[in-house]
C-alpha cells in the first residue's frame, strides 16, 4: 500500500516524473514505494551487494537513520545522514551511495537517492535495510 495523504501523492509524482515518459512507466517506479513490500532487487544490485564494504554502509545507515527524529527525512537530512553514514564506515563514493541506495530501494541506480529518500517513511528505510543486512 501507499500512504493516503495528498502531500505525500504530489511528492512521489513530482520526484518519479522526471523517469515517466507515459503513465504506464510510474508502475513499477512506484513499486519500490510501497509501504511493508521489500523491494524487488534490480539490475546490478548483486553487484553491490558482493562488495566488502557494503554491508558496515548498510549498517551504519540503519543507526543513523534510527536516530533520525522525524518520520520523513528531507534532502537536507538525507545528505546529513549520508555523511554521517560516511564517517562511520570510512567508505565513500559509489560505495557509500550505491549500497543506501540497494538498501532503499532494491536498485543501484536510477532516480537521485535525496529525491527518493524523503518520500519513504523513516520506519519502513530501517525495515528494508535491516532486511537486506540479513541475507548479507
Amino acid at each position: 500500500s501507499f500512504p493516503q495523504d495528498s502531500d505525500w501523492k504530489e511528492k512521489a509524482f513530482e520526484v518519479l516524473k522526471t523517469s515517466m515518459e507515459t503513465f504506464n512507466d510510474g508502475v513499477p517506479l512506484l513499486e519500490m514505494l510501497k509501504i511493508g513490500e521489500i523491494p524487488a532487487l534490480g539490475d546490478k544490485a548483486d553487484e553491490v551487494l558482493s562488495w566488502e564494504s557494503t554491508k558496515p554502509v548498510i549498517q551504519a545507515w540503519v543507526e543513523n537513520v534510527s536516530k533520525h527524529s522525524d518520520e520523513y527525512i528531507s534532502a537536507e537530512g538525507v545528505d546529513e545522514l549520508i555523511n554521517a553514514v560516511k564517517e562511520t564506515s570510512g567508505v565513500k563514493g559509489k560505495f557509500l551511495f550505491m549500497p543506501i541506495r540497494v538498501a532503499s530501494i532494491g536498485k543501484a541506480q536510477g532516480t537521485e537517492i535525496k529525491d527518493l529518500i524523503p518520500i519513504i517513511p523513516k520506519s519502513e528505510l530501517i525495515l528494508r535495510a535491516e532486511s537486506l543486512l540479513k541475507s548479507l
